[in-house]
């Protein structure tokens, strides 16, 4: 958990963003390694701070900073169960990204569903279709 701090400016003031110093990915997420698995490094602050299940969360910015990892600017919200709603109508850039991220194994797949809006499923699925490619 040190280690992970030590890449985040923490400022004495909790009402401003405490950017992630480390490796981002394409979208501006910080990105950390946990037991040789990726994470964004704004799940591992909440993860840290709080200990929600973050399998069973999706977290948003309440400042729309990408990098930020101050808990006081991470909301988390309930993943939607299996059978609720997802886009289903991804056009082949959108896949193509999709399946760049799980290759660059920067993120987890349920992190790339929520950034996409789509299902784990769907995830799954189009990275089976890159895997017969």
């Amino acid at each position: 958990m040190e280690n992970f701090w030590k890449k985040v400016k923490v400022t004495k003031n909790k009402t401003e963003c405490w950017p992630w110093q480390g490796r981002v990915n394409k979208q501006g997420h910080g990105s950390y390694v946990i037991d040789h698995s990726p994470m964004l490094s704004h799940w591992v602050a909440l993860l840290f701070t709080t200990g929600l299940p973050l399998g069973s969360y999706t977290i948003a910015h309440t400042c729309s900073n990408p990098r930020c990892c101050n808990p006081n600017h991470l909301k988390p919200t309930p993943v939607p169960q299996k059978g609720s709603q997802h886009r289903t109508n991804l056009d082949k850039a959108e896949q193509y990204e999709i399946s760049m991220q799980l290759r660059r194994k920067w993120d987890t797949p349920q992190a790339i569903a929520t950034e996409h809006q789509i299902s784990i499923e769907e995830v799954n699925r189009i990275s089976k279709l890159g895997q017969t490619k």
